[in-house]
């Protein structure tokens, strides 16, 4: 173990620009087959990383994300060979291939497991980064009918809502919070592609933020103990500010798209896809608010309070990358419009 460690942190730099590379490879390739060679270079440099943690579990998270990716590499591969002679069964193919690799519903099976098992830095990325590529692809890369993209976005919102609502770990519940954004960016690409690709923005800067608390804090259920908030004061403000920004509730920009995907659906006569993300969004608020709820009164109710532990450049670093959604809104909303 020791061993690896140090390999890791010498490997490191290089694992992270091998999955940058694979993941522009693949979004920017007008090959399948380039594209395919991409997700494989960004999937083989994602594993060492899993393994890269003390955690006793980390094995079973690289094997089963192994076989997953290896399975969604297959029905790519085969959705490429069918194109020319079944393009009704290729279309189809691709589209399941990348909702495996993304993990997104309805085969999100595999991504909340690995994701209550791996460590907090694999667990943003695998919320993050691994999914630019074939989210990318899903949206813009070719021609699918509007009305099914539109149910397999609100699918995904209404499932990250109802999968979310009874967990109680952190991890498992950031999975289930990135199905129902990811849904509600697929459903944004069908009306601006310029609106989901800014939510896409907002939702890595603050997902990204969130997680660097939860693994700052060592937080790792929405029921912490209460002793653990005292000593974070200035952790505790930003994660209730960046998850108030990931729930959608206003004045913050994830309110502010989600207001502006709502008003190009209704613009569109799509009420039913429009009520069915809302009902998800509702059901994502519960457990944000129960996280928020949970931070504030636990740390409100302690007899005293330890001055925060954050250096300053932790401090600057995680309000920069929080205000930043905040910029977008004030500089780019002119560009949709």
């Amino acid at each position: 173990m020791w061993l690896l460690t140090s390999l890791m942190q010498i490997y490191y730099p290089f694992f992270m620009m091998l999955m940058t590379l694979g993941m522009f490879m693949a979004i920017s390739s007008h090959s399948w087959f380039m594209v395919w060679i991409g997700l494989e270079v960004n999937m083989y440099s994602f594993i060492p990383m899993l393994l890269h943690s003390n955690m006793h579990k980390r094995k079973e998270s690289a094997s089963k994300y192994f076989l997953v990716q290896a399975l969604g590499s297959a029905m790519l591969l085969t959705a490429t060979l069918s194109m020319p002679t079944q393009p009704m069964f290729s279309s189809f193919m691709f589209i399941s291939s990348l909702l495996l690799k993304a993990g997104l519903a309805p085969l999100h099976f595999w991504f909340p497991s690995i994701m209550a098992i791996s460590p907090w830095f694999s667990c943003f990325l695998l919320s993050t980064i691994q999914k630019i590529a074939p989210v990318t692809l899903l949206m813009y890369s070719f021609p699918i009918n509007t009305q099914s993209m539109l149910i397999l976005g609100s699918l995904m919102t209404l499932i990250g809502g109802m999968g979310g609502m009874n967990q109680t770990q952190l991890r498992s519940i950031m999975a289930y919070s990135s199905i129902g954004q990811m849904g509600w960016m697929i459903t944004a690409s069908q009306v601006s592609q310029k609106i989901s690709t800014l939510m896409f923005i907002n939702y890595i800067i603050t997902a990204s933020s969130i997680m660097m608390i939860f693994a700052y804090m060592e937080w790792d259920t929405s029921n912490q103990p209460n002793f653990m908030t005292g000593q974070y004061k200035t952790s505790i403000i930003l994660l209730m500010l960046l998850i108030i920004n990931l729930s959608g509730i206003p004045p913050f920009p994830g309110f502010i798209f989600k207001a502006m995907v709502l008003y190009k659906l209704l613009w569109i006569n799509a009420i039913k896809t429009s009520i069915i993300i809302i009902t998800g969004s509702i059901m994502s608020l519960y457990f944000y608010l129960k996280i928020v709820f949970n931070t504030l009164f636990s740390s409100s109710n302690k007899t005293y309070i330890k001055e925060t532990h954050m250096s300053v450049m932790e401090a600057i670093t995680l309000i920069t990358m929080s205000l930043m959604s905040i910029l977008i809104i004030m500089f780019i909303i002119p560009w949709i419009i």
